[in-house]
């Protein structure tokens, strides 16, 4: 609104805020009536602008965290293989001994 339009009001117009929305008071035909914008609208504008900056500036330390989950994961799930393979082999060993034991007392049904 320019000077020259504020002019034309037959009094100064005051601002009235409620209910999150601005009332214009005394604009008579220029701008009377609630405002397109609302406070919510304004803070979930800011709330947007503010999260696009965290995750930005955050972004770079997040992927590294990432990195490192996916190696960590990649080096558990390596220990985990070396533990099967060495239970599976003292499995066999324990199944050969018990199959000699047991050759050794033949039981007779």
């Amino acid at each position: 609104m320019t000077s020259s339009e504020i002019s034309h009001f037959p009094q100064q117009p005051t601002l009235k805020i409620q209910h999150g929305a601005i009332d214009i008071l005394g604009a008579g035909g220029y701008g009377s009536g609630q405002l397109c914008f609302s406070f919510q609208d304004q803070l979930k504008s800011e709330l947007e602008y503010l999260t696009e900056k965290v995750e930005h500036k955050h972004k770079p330390g997040v992927i590294a965290v990432k990195e490192q989950a996916g190696l960590l994961l990649k080096h558990i799930t390596s220990e985990f293989e070396q533990i099967r393979k060495v239970l599976d082999k003292k499995e066999k060993d324990l199944t050969r001994a018990l199959e000699r034991e047991g050759r050794k007392y033949p039981t007779h049904d």
